[in-house]
């Protein structure tokens, strides 16, 4: 996986304007380095969830094999249900999503994803 993340400026206009556009739908960002730091990030928030639910579910698709194994690791032996394919199938009951976007629209808050 190549990561543009260290690359991009997070003070650059479009940069500040998509975070306005999906935290007005209650979207949250968090500026992640790494996929490493991303999955770990996201198995934090499942455990947070499961002090308030009695199980969680994560989807995750297209994500490659070695984070796929990182985020599997960091679930087992958790109430955490991971969600590969047929995410559209889960729409009313995903917790939280973890995916690659290819492409963010700064004047609508939009993710293009291909997966």
């Amino acid at each position: 996986m190549n990561s543009n993340l260290g690359k991009i400026n997070l003070s650059s206009r479009q940069v500040v304007l998509f975070q306005e556009k999906t935290e007005a739908v209650s979207a949250k960002i968090i500026h992640i380095k790494t996929p490493e730091e991303a999955v770990d990030y996201s198995v934090r928030l499942c455990e947070q969830l499961l002090q308030e639910k009695s199980e969680v579910t994560l989807g995750v698709p297209g994500i490659d094999k070695n984070i796929g194994s990182r985020i599997q690791k960091g679930c087992e032996g958790k109430k955490i249900t991971l969600i590969e394919k047929n995410l559209r199938e889960y729409s009313e009951g995903l917790d939280i999503g973890f995916t690659y976007s290819d492409y963010g629209i700064a004047d609508t808050g939009t993710l293009v994803l291909n997966c």
